[in-house]
């Protein structure tokens, strides 16, 4: 829900009550959803949880989630 570049979160609170509101949602609802999204994108637009994991760490997830996998088809097979 950022607000991109020339464009303000109002504006795009806005599109975001009319798609769901078009969806059929109430607007009552989409309108406290709104407002819930964009508190918790302001409290964590600086949590370091929320960045991109590095290669390294991709890496890392890539390589535990295979060796599951293989050991999951290993006890499968035997």
């Amino acid at each position: 829900m950022s607000a991109g570049p020339g464009e303000s979160h109002a504006a795009r609170g806005a599109d975001f009550i009319a798609a769901m509101t078009g969806a059929g949602m109430e607007r009552p609802v989409a309108e406290e959803l709104e407002r819930r999204i964009r508190i918790v994108e302001e409290d964590e637009a600086g949590d370091e949880a929320r960045q991109p994991l590095s290669g390294r760490e991709l890496g890392g997830y890539v390589l535990v989630t295979v060796a599951i996998c293989g050991l999951s088809a290993l006890a499968v097979i035997l």
